[in-house]
Formats: structure tokens, C-alpha cells, sequence
């Protein structure tokens, strides 16, 4: 499932809204313009996986902005989508398994 899921979102991402956004603002301000609106896709989180004595959990936006800006410097920079949808897999992965709120 988390394989699926990173490849639909690195498809819609990185393969529909960051290329798209290239023809018209270069691949600098692409990846930069689809990173901002990937982690506001995951702006719902804030609310689900916020606390209600801690507040709101700012950490996936926070993380989606991040890896969202080199998953796609990792596409412009291979011009592929492989890459980056194992990368986003493997984190995705790595956050269902080893989940740091269990510590």
C-alpha cells in the first residue's frame, strides 16, 4: 500500500504538476512551487495527528515540504520518476514502521 500510495503521489507531483509547472516557470521555481503545494495537500494532518494538550502537529506538512523539494530536484536532476517514488516509498516506509511517536 505505501508503495502504491507514493507512486500516485510522485505521478500526480512530480510527474503532472511539476513538469507542467516547468514549461512555464523553469525547473528551480517548479519543484519549489509543487513543494509548497504538496505539503499543503498535507495541511489536513495538522488537525489529525494534532494533540489535544500539545496542540496541532505541524511535523508531516513540515516533512512533506522537505522531501517533496528533493524528491523533485531528484527528478529534475534524472529527469525520471523511479527515483523518486522509491525514495518517497522507502520514507513513507520508514515512518509507518519505525513510527517516532512509540519511543
Amino acid at each position: 500500500a505505501v508503495f502504491v500510495v507514493a507512486a500516485l503521489e510522485e505521478i500526480a507531483w512530480r510527474g503532472l504538476v511539476q513538469r507542467s509547472l516547468e514549461d512555464i516557470v523553469g525547473p528551480v521555481r517548479a519543484v519549489a512551487i509543487a513543494s509548497v503545494l504538496f505539503a499543503l495537500a498535507h495541511a489536513p494532518t495538522l488537525w489529525l495527528l494534532g494533540d489535544p494538550n500539545a496542540g496541532l502537529n505541524p511535523l508531516v506538512v513540515m516533512a512533506g515540504l522537505g522531501c517533496s523539494i528533493v524528491w523533485g530536484a531528484l527528478v529534475v536532476r534524472t529527469r525520471r520518476l523511479v527515483p523518486s517514488i522509491v525514495a518517497h516509498a522507502l520514507f513513507s516506509w520508514a515512518i509507518v514502521e519505525f513510527p517516532i511517536w512509540r519511543l
